[in-house]
């Protein structure tokens, strides 16, 4: 004889399954969707390079010549001067006349043209290419530095200052 008990514990197990199974896509589809918005969310450069090349930059760099003047952090040599060649929120491009180390720790003064007093930022030696000049005879070395601890009110300047030339350049275009 059939009472019918054994037909509806199926059906309830069946629900049960049925609802854990859409729990689980539910709760990956809310975490998928907030790993896509905070990687949207990164400030990044231009994804293809030259050739093609994929861009391993988080920042952007904007060409611009601007007067520096860095120290090597735990030293007491004299402040050396030097020109960047480009700029981004995460480090500068500079050509210097001494081949300093990957790592070396420095202190940098950045002259912005619009701004009274210089920032100073920390940073370190990110990588470092020697330049061929002809015009010279002083070794010059093209050197990366990568920004390691700005304070914010100097961020938002330097920023700011990347907004304007980030704008300046599209003007141009």
């Amino acid at each position: 004889m059939y009472n019918g008990f054994g037909l509806g514990r199926y059906y309830v197990k069946y629900y049960l399954f049925l609802l854990l199974l859409l729990s689980i896509v539910v709760l990956f589809y809310i975490c998928y969707e907030s790993y896509r918005r905070k990687k949207e969310n990164l400030a990044r450069g231009e994804i293809v390079g030259l050739w093609g090349r994929r861009e391993r930059r988080r920042f952007k760099r904007l060409k611009t010549v601007l007067p520096i003047q860095y120290e090597i952090s735990n030293n007491s040599r004299p402040t050396q001067e030097a020109v960047t060649r480009d700029i981004s929120q995460g480090g500068v491009g500079v050509i210097i006349y001494e081949k300093l180390k990957e790592g070396t720790p420095l202190r940098i003064w950045i002259d912005l043209a619009n701004k009274k007093e210089k920032l100073l930022v920390l940073g370190d030696i990110a990588w470092l290419k020697e330049i061929l000049r002809q015009d010279s005879d002083k070794r010059a070395f093209y050197a990366g530095i990568r920004f390691t601890t700005i304070d914010t009110p100097t961020q938002l300047q330097l920023f700011d200052f990347i907004y304007t030339l980030e704008k300046e350049e599209k003007e141009k275009r």
